[in-house]
């Protein structure tokens, strides 16, 4: 994996880079991450991927170095969509296949529905859906009220976010009921590129030499907070497009996976058998050959 230097809204912001080995002129891929997992954290995933292809994953706002620790209050999943549009724009304005998992595959489908030059298809894993009911009672709360009701946001608000060693990372997550089924590699993955090193300017009260998550948990929560509504704008996508829920997940309700077939009958949902929200990250390879098997020849 290797590191180029972008700008985005005056950020110099970093993109990774998996190289294909093979001399090809097949369009790269952009990797979208989920919420609290830099790019990083799919490595072995995204070096599966690009045994075919060049990979590029820019990773969210919220692990900028310049970014601060409190979110700006209108910072939605829309911002984050255009900054994945800027991202391509300088990294491959021929266009990509977009791939994104969660929070990355809703800002890839809203990248792709506002840009679809850019986007020759898009693959989504568990894009996060929610359906209209859900969306209503949710969006009609003031974000403050929504931060009290919603348990996920207070618990995020609440993760501790400072370690002495990556280690001690390790220890305190390994039991969490999230990482079940990620192997050894995956997680040490994540501990590499969840962590970073602590200085006052990316948390306050921190001790330097001590570390922090790399994907703030303010910026969690204000993700958590902000879920856009789809539903009108998937009327209007005009690029191929492929779509995976997890068997066992319990993210997004199978009330809106029944509504996104019947809008998108064209892109029908593909079920990943005994795996999760996390299925890129619980089984890799089995990932990995879904989405080769369902890539456009472009």
């Amino acid at each position: 994996m290797n590191t180029q230097l972008i700008q985005i809204d005056g950020h110099h912001v970093p993109v990774h880079v998996w190289l294909t080995q093979h001399n090809t002129d097949l369009t790269p891929l952009h990797f979208a991450h989920a919420n609290g997992f830099p790019a990083g954290s799919y490595d072995t995933l995204l070096k599966l991927l690009a045994q075919e292809r060049t990979v590029y994953a820019m990773d969210h706002r919220a692990t900028w170095d310049s970014s601060p620790y409190q979110p700006p209050s209108q910072f939605t999943w829309h911002n984050a969509a255009d900054d994945l549009i800027a991202a391509i724009e300088q990294i491959a304005p021929k266009g990509v296949i977009g791939v994104g998992h969660s929070l990355g595959a809703v800002s890839t489908l809203l990248a792709a529905i506002k840009r679809p030059d850019l986007f020759k298809q898009i693959l989504l894993i568990e894009p996060v859906m929610f359906p209209t009911r859900m969306f209503v009672m949710f969006s009609g709360l003031p974000k403050p009220l929504r931060a009290k009701v919603f348990g996920l946001v207070k618990k995020t608000l609440q993760r501790r976010e400072r370690w002495a060693t990556s280690e001690e990372f390790t220890t305190a997550l390994s039991g969490k009921s999230l990482f079940k089924g990620f192997s050894a590699a995956v997680f040490q993955d994540y501990a590499t590129h969840g962590l970073r090193e602590s200085s006052k300017r990316v948390m306050p009260h921190a001790s330097n030499g001590s570390l922090t998550l790399n994907f703030r948990k303010t910026w969690e929560a204000q993700v958590f907070l902000t879920p856009p509504y789809v539903w009108r704008k998937i009327k209007h996508l005009q690029v191929p497009c492929v779509v995976w829920r997890g068997e066992t997940g319990d993210v997004v309700p199978i009330d809106a996976w029944q509504k996104w077939t019947k809008i998108r009958p064209e892109s029908p949902v593909h079920v990943l058998s005994k795996l999760g929200h996390m299925a890129p990250l619980q089984d890799p390879t089995l990932m990995a050959d879904e989405i080769q098997k369902n890539l456009l020849s472009i």
